[in-house]
């Protein structure tokens, strides 16, 4: 039903983007096949895949140029991805980018406002940063 709802974004790429969500929140690896249709959320999807791969500085690079996430009800899923990759790949600026924009949404859960996805609280993707902000020093 999702190919023929005419909503960009949700027609293509809303299951992957799903799937890699709650694999990302649970801590699972991100493996993929090659062929899977990311739609427009391959920006955020392919840091992860290539982690996934063992590709280390292919996935910094992914997530250097990972545009930051457009407003709406998924920007809080995207930004957790976001954060979560760049504590992983330890990137300070990218990580610190994803806890400004969380910060508003502390209470909420990621992506639950649009009953598709989540990521899980942005509370716990906050403390995770927060904890890693801590070891990186001033």
């Amino acid at each position: 039903l999702l190919d023929e709802c005419g909503m960009p974004g949700v027609a293509d790429g809303l299951l992957p983007l799903a799937r890699l969500c709650l694999r990302v929140w649970r801590g699972q690896p991100a493996c993929f096949p090659d062929d899977t249709d990311w739609g427009p959320y391959q920006a955020w999807a392919r840091p992860w895949w290539l982690i996934a791969g063992g590709q280390m500085p292919a996935a910094r690079d992914a997530l250097r140029r990972c545009p930051a996430p457009p407003p709406g009800l998924l920007a809080e899923a995207l930004w957790s991805l976001t954060a979560r990759a760049a504590l992983v790949l330890d990137d300070r600026v990218r990580a610190g980018q994803a806890r400004d924009a969380l910060r508003p949404a502390a209470a909420e859960i990621a992506g639950a406002a649009s009953g598709m996805l989540t990521a899980g609280p942005v509370s716990e993707c906050l403390a995770e940063l927060d904890q890693q902000w801590a070891r990186w020093g001033p």
